[in-house]
């Protein structure tokens, strides 16, 4: 698999997607706090041979927050905490094994 494609989780979804998608939660709307937690729908591996490496968090194309996760050290859940008023959030991750996932939410 091309690392440098991003992908999406379709219905139905298989364990290789529930394991990839990040699952954008809002946990406060004011400031906005969102939570980002890849392997929510079910565990990711996190060893030195396959990893989550990264999430970052869009407001349309413009790169809102990114957290570099170390392998084994930590776990792939972020919470960022924005001053921007946003309409729609995009979560993207990268797996050193299967590449690049991407998830969107509208926010109310």
């Amino acid at each position: 698999m091309d690392n440098l494609e991003v992908q999406r989780a379709e219905e139905p979804m298989t364990d290789l997607m529930k394991k990839h998608v990040p699952v954008v939660t809002v946990i406060k709307q004011e400031p906005l706090t969102v939570e980002v937690h890849v392997g929510k729908l079910l565990k990711h591996p996190n060893e030195a041979e396959h990893y989550i490496g990264w999430i970052e968090l869009y407001s349309e194309d413009k790169l809102l927050a990114k957290a570099e996760l170390t392998p084994v050290s930590t776990e792939p859940v972020v919470t960022f905490v924005l001053n921007e008023k946003v309409t729609k959030l995009k979560a993207l991750e990268w797996c050193n094994v299967h590449g690049v996932w991407e998830a969107e939410i509208e926010i109310k």
